[in-house]
């Protein structure tokens, strides 16, 4: 089971639409562990992005839970959402000011190196995160280019997709 819980309060950050989010993850088969993350939330391209820092609010597994103690973890997690949502702000807002030199052959070398490193993408792979950052108008910044990798997860399965979302969160909070 996936889910998504977007806030409908709009986070402080200049310009976009952008929302405090949690992605709830459990199997019901035992393949997972219930797993609760903070995530923002844009509403331009639907997409999801993993908040490192904050990154795993809830993780329980299923073996020798009493309801009571899940009751008590999961309220705790959720008492912190406030300083996740401005920790996750201050990232983003620190992001868009990043600027990201594309104009040399070995610019675009480092960039997709950094690409691959976080969102561990193939050569083709990565290089299609940029021209998808081109082709859609974002930024030439650190901001625009976590957008182009969690841009590129809608074209992959559910689990793929959550690991780039979660890699574009980690080169959000580099």
């Amino acid at each position: 089971m996936h889910l998504r819980f977007v806030s409908p309060d709009k986070m402080n950050i200049n310009g976009d639409m952008l929302f405090p989010a949690l992605f709830i993850d459990s199997s019901d088969v035992g393949r997972c562990a219930l797993k609760m993350q903070f995530c923002i939330y844009r509403v331009a391209c639907t997409n999801g992005l993993i908040v490192p820092a904050v990154n795993m609010m809830y993780h329980q597994r299923h073996i020798g839970l009493e309801s009571e103690e899940f009751e008590l973890g999961l309220a705790s997690s959720l008492e912190h959402i406030p300083s996740f949502i401005g920790e996750a702000e201050a990232m983003v807002n620190y992001a868009t000011s990043k600027k990201v030199r594309l104009l040399t052959a070995e610019d675009v070398a480092f960039v997709l190196k950094e690409i691959r490193h976080y969102a561990r993408l193939s050569e083709d792979d990565a290089m299609a995160v940029l021209a998808l950052r081109e082709e859609k108008g974002y930024d030439a910044t650190r901001w625009g280019i976590v957008n182009a990798i969690t841009d590129f997860a809608h074209s992959k399965t559910l689990d793929v997709r959550e690991d780039l979302e979660r890699a574009a969160g980690m080169m959000l909070a580099a």
